[in-house]
Protein backbone atom coordinates (compact mmCIF):
# COMPACT_ATOMS: atom_id res chain seq x y z
CA UNK A 1 0.00 0.00 0.00
CA UNK A 2 1.41 3.62 -1.07
CA UNK A 3 0.83 6.70 1.08
CA UNK A 4 -1.31 8.68 -1.57
CA UNK A 5 -3.79 11.02 -1.81
CA UNK A 6 -5.98 7.89 -3.67
CA UNK A 7 -4.96 4.56 -1.93
CA UNK A 8 -3.52 1.71 -3.94
CA UNK A 9 -1.99 -1.55 -4.76
CA UNK A 10 0.97 -3.10 -6.78
CA UNK A 11 0.69 -5.28 -9.81
CA UNK A 12 3.78 -6.77 -10.85
CA UNK A 13 2.40 -9.08 -13.06
CA UNK A 14 0.06 -9.46 -16.07
CA UNK A 15 -3.61 -9.44 -14.96
CA UNK A 16 -4.65 -11.54 -17.88
CA UNK A 17 -1.82 -14.22 -18.30
CA UNK A 18 0.23 -13.73 -15.44
CA UNK A 19 3.68 -13.22 -16.90
CA UNK A 20 6.18 -11.00 -15.68
CA UNK A 21 5.66 -7.16 -16.88
CA UNK A 22 8.31 -4.95 -17.64
CA UNK A 23 8.17 -0.86 -17.25
CA UNK A 24 7.02 0.86 -20.28
CA UNK A 25 6.13 4.45 -18.53
CA UNK A 26 7.50 5.71 -15.06
CA UNK A 27 5.82 8.53 -13.17
CA UNK A 28 3.04 9.76 -15.12
CA UNK A 29 0.57 12.32 -13.68
CA UNK A 30 -2.90 13.02 -14.46
CA UNK A 31 -3.07 14.84 -17.80
CA UNK A 32 -6.69 15.70 -17.45
CA UNK A 33 -8.53 16.66 -13.94
CA UNK A 34 -5.01 16.93 -11.95
CA UNK A 35 -5.59 13.80 -9.64
CA UNK A 36 -2.64 13.87 -7.40
CA UNK A 37 -0.18 11.07 -7.24
CA UNK A 38 2.28 9.59 -9.68
CA UNK A 39 1.69 6.52 -11.88
CA UNK A 40 3.21 3.80 -13.76
CA UNK A 41 2.67 1.95 -16.84
CA UNK A 42 3.82 -1.80 -17.27
CA UNK A 43 3.73 -4.13 -20.79
CA UNK A 44 3.18 -7.69 -20.56
CA UNK A 45 6.80 -9.57 -21.22
CA UNK A 46 4.62 -11.99 -23.21
CA UNK A 47 4.41 -10.65 -26.83
CA UNK A 48 1.40 -12.97 -27.92
CA UNK A 49 -0.28 -10.89 -25.23
CA UNK A 50 0.80 -7.41 -24.89
CA UNK A 51 -1.65 -6.14 -22.18
CA UNK A 52 -0.41 -2.49 -20.69
CA UNK A 53 -1.58 -1.78 -16.93
CA UNK A 54 -1.32 0.68 -14.69
CA UNK A 55 0.98 -0.03 -11.36
CA UNK A 56 -0.05 1.06 -8.77
CA UNK A 57 -3.75 0.75 -9.14
CA UNK A 58 -5.88 2.98 -6.85
CA UNK A 59 -8.05 0.42 -4.64
CA UNK A 60 -12.31 -0.22 -5.88
CA UNK A 61 -12.79 1.74 -2.57
CA UNK A 62 -10.83 4.85 -3.84
CA UNK A 63 -11.03 4.58 -7.76
CA UNK A 64 -14.28 7.00 -7.31
CA UNK A 65 -11.29 10.22 -6.39
CA UNK A 66 -10.27 10.41 -10.29
CA UNK A 67 -13.70 10.79 -11.37
CA UNK A 68 -14.54 13.91 -9.46
CA UNK A 69 -14.00 16.30 -12.28
CA UNK A 70 -14.76 13.53 -15.36
CA UNK A 71 -15.95 14.83 -18.37
CA UNK A 72 -19.71 13.00 -17.77
CA UNK A 73 -20.27 15.33 -15.29
CA UNK A 74 -20.70 18.53 -17.92
CA UNK A 75 -23.92 19.55 -18.75
CA UNK A 76 -24.06 21.87 -21.02
CA UNK A 77 -23.31 20.84 -24.85
CA UNK A 78 -21.13 23.25 -26.84
CA UNK A 79 -21.21 23.62 -31.04
CA UNK A 80 -18.39 20.80 -31.07
CA UNK A 81 -20.33 18.44 -29.53
CA UNK A 82 -23.80 19.03 -31.45
CA UNK A 83 -21.42 18.65 -34.78
CA UNK A 84 -20.39 15.14 -33.90
CA UNK A 85 -24.48 14.44 -33.36
CA UNK A 86 -25.50 15.74 -36.35
CA UNK A 87 -22.75 13.59 -38.14
CA UNK A 88 -23.86 10.56 -36.39
CA UNK A 89 -27.24 11.28 -37.03
CA UNK A 90 -26.77 12.06 -40.83
CA UNK A 91 -24.78 8.95 -41.22
CA UNK A 92 -27.80 6.70 -39.69
CA UNK A 93 -29.84 8.09 -41.67
CA UNK A 94 -28.28 8.23 -45.09
CA UNK A 95 -26.01 5.05 -44.52
CA UNK A 96 -27.59 2.54 -42.25
CA UNK A 97 -31.71 2.88 -43.13
CA UNK A 98 -32.08 4.31 -39.39
CA UNK A 99 -35.02 6.65 -38.79
CA UNK A 100 -33.82 9.76 -37.08
CA UNK A 101 -36.02 12.89 -36.52
CA UNK A 102 -35.11 15.82 -38.00
CA UNK A 103 -32.43 15.94 -40.28
CA UNK A 104 -31.76 19.25 -41.61
CA UNK A 105 -29.55 21.01 -44.24
CA UNK A 106 -26.89 21.75 -41.31
CA UNK A 107 -26.98 18.51 -40.43
CA UNK A 108 -26.92 16.80 -43.81
CA UNK A 109 -23.80 19.09 -44.46
CA UNK A 110 -22.09 17.78 -41.33
CA UNK A 111 -22.98 14.67 -42.25
CA UNK A 112 -21.69 14.80 -45.92
CA UNK A 113 -18.32 16.56 -44.70
CA UNK A 114 -17.70 13.12 -42.67
CA UNK A 115 -18.84 10.54 -45.27
CA UNK A 116 -16.32 12.45 -47.50
CA UNK A 117 -13.42 13.14 -45.51
CA UNK A 118 -11.22 10.04 -45.45
CA UNK A 119 -9.73 10.08 -41.98
CA UNK A 120 -13.30 11.49 -40.45
CA UNK A 121 -14.93 8.49 -42.73
CA UNK A 122 -12.79 5.91 -40.66
CA UNK A 123 -14.60 6.75 -37.49
CA UNK A 124 -17.75 8.58 -37.59
CA UNK A 125 -19.75 6.02 -38.70
CA UNK A 126 -18.49 2.87 -36.83
CA UNK A 127 -20.94 3.17 -34.05
CA UNK A 128 -24.15 3.18 -36.58
CA UNK A 129 -21.84 0.30 -38.52
CA UNK A 130 -21.68 -1.77 -35.30
CA UNK A 131 -25.06 -0.99 -33.84
CA UNK A 132 -26.76 -2.42 -37.30
CA UNK A 133 -24.86 -5.15 -36.33
CA UNK A 134 -26.42 -6.18 -33.05
CA UNK A 135 -29.85 -7.55 -32.74
CA UNK A 136 -32.68 -5.16 -31.24
CA UNK A 137 -34.45 -5.54 -27.95
CA UNK A 138 -33.20 -5.03 -24.40
CA UNK A 139 -29.60 -3.19 -24.54
CA UNK A 140 -27.57 -2.68 -21.30
CA UNK A 141 -25.02 -0.03 -21.30
CA UNK A 142 -22.35 -0.72 -18.84
CA UNK A 143 -20.79 2.01 -17.88
CA UNK A 144 -23.12 4.73 -19.58
CA UNK A 145 -21.87 7.87 -18.14
CA UNK A 146 -23.82 10.62 -18.27
CA UNK A 147 -26.67 8.16 -20.74
CA UNK A 148 -25.40 9.85 -24.15
CA UNK A 149 -25.67 6.65 -25.94
CA UNK A 150 -28.15 5.05 -23.92
CA UNK A 151 -30.43 7.80 -25.10
CA UNK A 152 -28.68 7.78 -28.86
CA UNK A 153 -29.82 4.06 -28.91
CA UNK A 154 -33.43 4.50 -27.52
CA UNK A 155 -34.18 7.58 -30.04
CA UNK A 156 -33.41 4.39 -33.01
CA UNK A 157 -36.53 2.19 -31.16
CA UNK A 158 -34.00 0.35 -28.43
CA UNK A 159 -35.14 -0.61 -25.06
CA UNK A 160 -32.00 0.75 -23.64
CA UNK A 161 -31.26 0.70 -20.25
CA UNK A 162 -27.73 1.64 -18.10
CA UNK A 163 -25.16 0.68 -15.27
CA UNK A 164 -22.41 3.53 -13.90
CA UNK A 165 -20.65 3.56 -10.66
CA UNK A 166 -20.23 7.07 -10.85
CA UNK A 167 -22.77 8.79 -9.11
CA UNK A 168 -22.71 12.12 -10.12
CA UNK A 169 -22.81 11.12 -13.88
CA UNK A 170 -26.01 8.70 -12.85
CA UNK A 171 -28.00 12.00 -11.65
CA UNK A 172 -27.20 13.92 -14.78
CA UNK A 173 -28.41 10.39 -16.70
CA UNK A 174 -31.75 9.96 -14.93
CA UNK A 175 -32.02 14.29 -15.09
CA UNK A 176 -33.03 13.12 -18.58
CA UNK A 177 -35.64 10.90 -17.80
CA UNK A 178 -32.85 7.79 -19.07
CA UNK A 179 -33.24 4.32 -16.91
CA UNK A 180 -29.98 4.18 -15.29
CA UNK A 181 -28.74 2.62 -12.38
CA UNK A 182 -25.63 3.28 -10.03
CA UNK A 183 -23.30 0.68 -8.67
CA UNK A 184 -21.03 -1.88 -10.29
CA UNK A 185 -22.62 -4.54 -12.64
CA UNK A 186 -22.50 -7.42 -10.27
CA UNK A 187 -24.33 -5.41 -7.89
CA UNK A 188 -27.38 -4.86 -9.52
CA UNK A 189 -28.53 -8.44 -9.91
CA UNK A 190 -29.95 -9.08 -13.21
CA UNK A 191 -31.66 -12.63 -13.77
CA UNK A 192 -29.71 -14.68 -16.30
CA UNK A 193 -30.63 -13.87 -19.76
CA UNK A 194 -32.18 -10.78 -19.56
CA UNK A 195 -30.51 -8.70 -22.40
CA UNK A 196 -30.61 -8.98 -25.88
CA UNK A 197 -27.28 -6.85 -26.38
CA UNK A 198 -24.71 -5.45 -23.78
CA UNK A 199 -22.64 -2.16 -24.33
CA UNK A 200 -19.27 -2.33 -22.96
CA UNK A 201 -18.10 1.45 -24.99
CA UNK A 202 -14.86 2.46 -23.00
CA UNK A 203 -15.46 1.09 -20.31
CA UNK A 204 -13.66 -2.49 -20.03
CA UNK A 205 -10.67 -0.37 -19.65
CA UNK A 206 -11.35 1.42 -16.67
CA UNK A 207 -12.48 -2.02 -14.61
CA UNK A 208 -10.12 -3.77 -12.19
CA UNK A 209 -11.35 -7.31 -13.25
CA UNK A 210 -12.22 -7.19 -16.26
CA UNK A 211 -12.45 -11.35 -16.11
CA UNK A 212 -15.29 -11.11 -13.80
CA UNK A 213 -16.94 -8.05 -15.73
CA UNK A 214 -17.50 -10.38 -18.69
CA UNK A 215 -17.77 -13.35 -17.16
CA UNK A 216 -21.10 -11.31 -15.82
CA UNK A 217 -22.33 -10.25 -19.23
CA UNK A 218 -22.46 -13.90 -20.21
CA UNK A 219 -24.52 -14.61 -17.49
CA UNK A 220 -27.43 -11.74 -18.03
CA UNK A 221 -26.85 -11.99 -21.69
CA UNK A 222 -29.65 -14.47 -23.70
CA UNK A 223 -27.93 -17.65 -25.90
CA UNK A 224 -27.93 -15.80 -29.53
CA UNK A 225 -26.97 -12.32 -27.83
CA UNK A 226 -24.24 -10.00 -28.54
CA UNK A 227 -22.12 -7.56 -27.23
CA UNK A 228 -20.06 -4.46 -28.50
CA UNK A 229 -16.75 -3.72 -26.88
CA UNK A 230 -14.39 -0.58 -28.18
CA UNK A 231 -11.55 -0.13 -26.34
CA UNK A 232 -8.01 2.27 -26.82
CA UNK A 233 -5.81 -0.02 -28.98
CA UNK A 234 -1.97 0.13 -27.37
CA UNK A 235 -0.45 -1.33 -30.48
CA UNK A 236 -1.66 2.04 -32.24
CA UNK A 237 0.23 4.49 -34.52
CA UNK A 238 -0.25 7.48 -32.26
CA UNK A 239 0.63 5.01 -29.88
CA UNK A 240 4.22 4.60 -31.43
CA UNK A 241 4.30 8.40 -32.07
CA UNK A 242 3.76 9.66 -28.96
CA UNK A 243 4.76 7.31 -26.26
CA UNK A 244 4.02 8.08 -22.69
CA UNK A 245 2.18 11.15 -24.31
CA UNK A 246 -0.46 9.75 -25.78
CA UNK A 247 -3.72 10.70 -25.00
CA UNK A 248 -5.50 7.25 -24.53
CA UNK A 249 -3.39 6.22 -21.74
CA UNK A 250 -5.19 8.53 -19.45
CA UNK A 251 -3.40 7.37 -15.88
CA UNK A 252 -4.97 6.84 -13.40
CA UNK A 253 -8.50 5.84 -14.72
CA UNK A 254 -7.58 3.57 -17.67
CA UNK A 255 -6.33 0.46 -15.35
CA UNK A 256 -5.74 -1.81 -18.18
CA UNK A 257 -5.07 -1.27 -22.20
CA UNK A 258 -5.79 -3.94 -24.65
CA UNK A 259 -3.73 -5.25 -27.78
CA UNK A 260 -6.20 -6.83 -30.47
CA UNK A 261 -4.14 -10.52 -28.99
CA UNK A 262 -5.10 -9.99 -25.52
CA UNK A 263 -8.30 -8.63 -25.69
CA UNK A 264 -9.34 -11.41 -27.83
CA UNK A 265 -7.69 -13.98 -25.27
CA UNK A 266 -9.83 -12.03 -22.41
CA UNK A 267 -13.46 -13.10 -24.38
CA UNK A 268 -12.26 -16.80 -25.58
CA UNK A 269 -11.92 -16.99 -21.78
CA UNK A 270 -15.17 -15.83 -20.96
CA UNK A 271 -16.70 -18.71 -22.99
CA UNK A 272 -17.99 -16.04 -25.89
CA UNK A 273 -17.40 -16.02 -29.31
CA UNK A 274 -15.63 -13.71 -31.22
CA UNK A 275 -18.09 -12.59 -34.13
CA UNK A 276 -16.21 -9.67 -35.59
CA UNK A 277 -12.81 -8.16 -35.26
CA UNK A 278 -11.60 -4.54 -36.24
CA UNK A 279 -9.73 -1.47 -35.44
CA UNK A 280 -11.17 1.81 -36.42
CA UNK A 281 -9.79 5.04 -36.27
CA UNK A 282 -12.83 6.46 -34.29
CA UNK A 283 -11.75 9.85 -32.01
CA UNK A 284 -8.71 10.47 -34.21
CA UNK A 285 -9.49 14.32 -33.93
CA UNK A 286 -9.39 13.71 -29.90
CA UNK A 287 -6.62 11.23 -29.93
CA UNK A 288 -4.13 13.66 -31.98
CA UNK A 289 -4.89 16.81 -30.19
CA UNK A 290 -4.91 15.79 -26.65
CA UNK A 291 -1.37 13.56 -27.64
CA UNK A 292 -0.18 16.75 -28.89
CA UNK A 293 -1.17 18.90 -26.26
CA UNK A 294 0.21 16.41 -23.44
CA UNK A 295 3.59 16.35 -25.52
CA UNK A 296 4.02 20.51 -25.12
CA UNK A 297 2.23 21.16 -22.33
CA UNK A 298 1.95 18.19 -20.07
CA UNK A 299 -1.90 18.58 -19.95
CA UNK A 300 -4.77 18.68 -22.13
CA UNK A 301 -7.69 21.60 -21.84
CA UNK A 302 -10.16 20.83 -24.83
CA UNK A 303 -11.46 24.72 -23.92
CA UNK A 304 -7.50 26.53 -24.66
CA UNK A 305 -7.70 27.99 -28.26
CA UNK A 306 -5.35 26.07 -30.85
CA UNK A 307 -2.91 28.30 -32.84
CA UNK A 308 -2.93 27.73 -36.78
CA UNK A 309 0.36 26.05 -36.93
CA UNK A 310 -1.03 23.52 -34.06
CA UNK A 311 -4.46 23.02 -35.99
CA UNK A 312 -1.74 21.97 -39.22
CA UNK A 313 0.31 19.48 -37.13
CA UNK A 314 -3.16 17.93 -36.17
CA UNK A 315 -4.65 17.63 -39.41
CA UNK A 316 -1.15 16.16 -40.91
CA UNK A 317 -1.27 14.02 -38.51
CA UNK A 318 -4.24 12.85 -38.66
CA UNK A 319 -3.77 12.40 -42.53
CA UNK A 320 -0.68 10.61 -41.79
CA UNK A 321 -2.52 7.77 -38.88
CA UNK A 322 -4.99 7.81 -41.86
CA UNK A 323 -2.63 6.59 -44.62
CA UNK A 324 -1.29 4.03 -41.81
CA UNK A 325 -4.18 2.53 -41.02
CA UNK A 326 -5.24 1.97 -44.80
CA UNK A 327 -1.81 -0.37 -45.34
CA UNK A 328 -2.64 -1.67 -41.84
CA UNK A 329 -5.76 -1.88 -39.74
CA UNK A 330 -3.63 -2.62 -36.69
CA UNK A 331 -2.54 1.32 -36.83
CA UNK A 332 -5.97 2.17 -35.72
CA UNK A 333 -6.95 3.87 -32.38
CA UNK A 334 -9.85 1.69 -31.28
CA UNK A 335 -10.18 -1.69 -30.86
CA UNK A 336 -14.09 -2.73 -32.25
CA UNK A 337 -15.07 -6.32 -30.87
CA UNK A 338 -18.64 -7.84 -31.10
CA UNK A 339 -18.18 -11.36 -29.04
CA UNK A 340 -21.56 -13.47 -28.99
CA UNK A 341 -22.77 -15.96 -26.49
CA UNK A 342 -23.44 -19.56 -28.09
CA UNK A 343 -25.73 -22.14 -26.36
CA UNK A 344 -22.84 -24.08 -25.80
Amino acid sequence: MNDRAILTRDYLRCPLCQRDGRWLYRDLTDRLFSVPGQWNIRQCSDAACGLHWLDPQPLETDIAQAYQSYFTHQTDTNMKQRTQKYIKDDCLALHYGYHVKSIGLAQHAAGLFAYLAPFHQGGADTRARLLSSLPRGRTLDVGCGDGQLVEFIQGLGWRAEGVDFDRVAVEIAKSKGLTVSVGMLREQHHPDDSFDTIILSHFIEHVHDFAALLLECRRILRTGGRILILTPNADSWAHRKFGSAWFALDPPRHLHIFTNQSLRALVERSGLKVHSATISLRNLGTIITGSCAIRDTGRFNSNRPKSLLQRYEVGCLQIREWLAWQHASANGEELTFIVEKTGV
